[in-house]
């Protein structure tokens, strides 16, 4: 299974003032999931995802995790 929690806002240079102190919070990220063995993940502009991923051993006994380096256009 796979959690996590997002922090974003709808401008690049959002920040939080005594005035609107949540304008940038975190919130939960709904954007992954497991297929196929695989982590999946849509990932929105101007954030930062934290995922806590959690596994079982594989089928074959092996619980080795394999990590794939991802390309961002």
């Amino acid at each position: 299974s796979v959690s996590g929690t997002i922090l974003t806002a709808s401008s690049m240079d959002a920040h939080n003032t005594f005035d609107d102190p949540n304008a940038v919070h975190p919130v939960a990220f709904t954007g992954a999931k497991i297929v196929g063995g695989r982590l999946a993940l849509t990932l929105p502009s101007k954030s930062v995802v934290v995922l806590s991923v959690q596994y079982a051993p594989m089928e074959n006994g092996s619980d080795a995790i394999r990590i794939a380096p991802a390309f961002f256009a």
